[in-house]
């Protein structure tokens, strides 16, 4: 028996798709369809008010107005407070501070790191950082 023989090859098979890609010549169930012919006439309603309030998905998820919380930097005994985590890497990062929200909310969270050389706290939390103010 010679080694060629041994060599099967499958058939080319094509990838499965994902949950969010259609293959070539298949196209979703909703495309070109008014939301009121495949969707719940409620959904429908609350889908249209969060596009009027100019949400996109989630609301309580991301960069809505929710989900800010004020933070306090803390360095040498000055307080420079900011109106959300966002914001103050954001500034920072204007200055030349090299810094991402991700580290001011570890800092925010455990209270032991600092994050660009600063002290981070929640500032409904005065408990936390006003025996470090000046």
């Amino acid at each position: 028996m010679e080694r060629h023989e041994l060599d099967l090859k499958v058939p080319n098979q094509p990838k499965p798709a994902k949950p969010w890609q259609f293959r070539k010549g298949h196209k979703p169930h909703n495309k070109g369809v008014p939301l009121t012919e495949w969707m719940d006439g409620r959904k429908v309603g609350r889908v249209l008010r969060y596009l009027e309030l100019h949400r996109m998905g989630n609301p309580h998820f991301g960069k809505t107005i929710i989900n800010h919380r004020a933070v306090v930097g803390i360095k040498n005994g000055k307080m420079y407070p900011f109106k959300s985590l966002e914001e103050a890497a954001r500034r920072l990062n204007e200055k030349g501070i090299k810094c991402s929200a991700c580290n001011i909310r570890r800092s925010c969270k455990y209270g032991k790191f600092k994050a660009g050389g600063l002290m981070w706290f929640y500032a409904d939390e005065p408990q936390n950082w006003s025996h470090l103010v000046a």
